[in-house]
């Protein structure tokens, strides 16, 4: 095995050696609004790496293995600038028996597939057989005179492959990129080799977005700065998921500020929502018609065999003493309409708990409808 003395020590031409040159090469990839960018920690560690070349007589073969001895794709010695690199006047860390080991195990490589071969700055081992220079066993008649001819000697030492030896340190980063705004940090974890180190893309933690352009909401949170934007009614910066669209206006405004519209099931400003006269629910001015919402103005029947008539009677049990009963629906409760032969109800109930929400009553004969308080619902139901 060759003395790792006379194993040269090498490292890639490009790859950054200091954590100076890794910031360059990371923070310009990032813009932080109203922030900044900067490392909260990193490390350099030297790794090996061995470099094989074999001559032989049909020309010469390289490889690269690690620190395990596996042998490397080309592609990431390419990628690793292993092809590109620089002498160094001694190891960066103390490795003699790291290296010795590593060479011990590619010589065995080598040998294994292409013969006995030595380290280029060893002595060859005889070639020949001890026994056959041993006087006691020369034998005129079975001796080869061609032997002990040097310059036979001399060919076959020179057929036989011969190997060289190249340390090659890379380096392996290791850190945090923490990019603050105001009060808030947010960090960013990095590792690969230097010289194929490449900025990593911040993941937004709310919504999962990949970004290098970062900002900050109104209430502190550091998210993708693609995914912020102004609620038109408060003037503050929210995630896009924070914030919906008007129905009636167009506005872009906070979900805080909005409501879903129990008739048309999109968002509206609060300050939007109008009340429909007859079941005196806050709806989208859209679902509104003569003063009425949409549900209130196409009822249908309430079949017996409806479920809602079943709920119905067990909820209110006077509610069968009316002769028929219209039913609607939305997203909050339902709305019965109860009527006999001169006399009109409504109920509008919690589609859940069939509380009451609002009673009123009136006559067929007027369309004047006369609120009721809720708990008289039993009462105006007897009657």
């Amino acid at each position: 095995m060759e003395s790792t003395e006379k194993i040269a020590n090498f490292a890639p031409h490009a790859q950054p050696t200091s954590v100076h040159e890794v910031a360059d090469r990371l923070f310009p990839a990032y813009t932080i609004d109203g922030g900044r960018v900067h490392l909260a920690g990193c490390t350099l560690d030297d790794r090996l790496f061995l470099k094989v070349t074999v001559n032989c007589s049909h020309g010469s073969i390289g490889f690269f293995l690690d620190s395990a001895a596996h042998r490397l794709d080309d592609s990431v010695a390419r990628r690793l600038g292993l092809e590109d690199t620089c002498q160094l006047e001694k190891p960066p860390q103390p490795a003699e028996a790291e290296i010795a080991r590593l060479a011990e195990l590619a010589e065995r490589m080598v040998k294994d597939e292409f013969g006995d071969a030595p380290s280029g700055n060893v002595s060859s081992p005889n070639v020949l057989n001890p026994d056959v220079l041993n006087p006691d066993v020369l034998n005129p008649d079975v001796l080869n005179p061609d032997v002990l001819n040097p310059d036979v000697l001399n060919t076959a030492e020179q057929a036989r492959p011969q190997v060289e030896l190249a340390a090659l340190w890379c380096k392996y980063a290791r850190g945090k990129l923490r990019f603050t705004i105001g009060e808030r940090s947010a960090d960013l974890p990095f590792s690969d080799w230097a010289a194929m180190l490449v900025p990593p893309p911040f993941v937004c933690p709310y919504t999962g977005t990949k970004t290098f352009h970062l900002g900050a909401t109104s209430d502190g949170r550091i998210v993708a700065a693609e995914q912020i934007e102004t609620c038109v009614q408060s003037g503050r910066r929210l995630l896009l998921a924070d914030l919906v669209t008007c129905s009636a206006s167009g506005k872009l405004v906070s979900r805080e500020l909005a409501e879903v519209c129990p008739v048309t099931d999109e968002d509206v400003l609060c300050e939007e929502m109008v009340e429909c006269e007859s079941c005196r629910q806050k709806v989208s001015p859209q679902s509104v018609a003569s003063n009425r919402c949409r549900a209130c103005r196409q009822p249908r029947r309430l079949a017996k065999d409806d479920p809602r008539w079943a709920r119905l009677q067990d909820a209110h049990p006077h509610a069968r003493r009316w002769r028929r009963w219209n039913v609607s629906e939305t997203a909050s409760v339902l709305i019965f309409n109860g009527s006999g032969l001169v006399k009109q109800i409504l109920l509008v109930l919690d589609k859940d708990t069939l509380e009451p929400k609002h009673l009123a009553i009136g006559n067929r004969l007027s369309p004047t409808w006369k609120t009721v308080e809720a708990d008289r619902l039993a009462e105006v139901l007897g009657k």
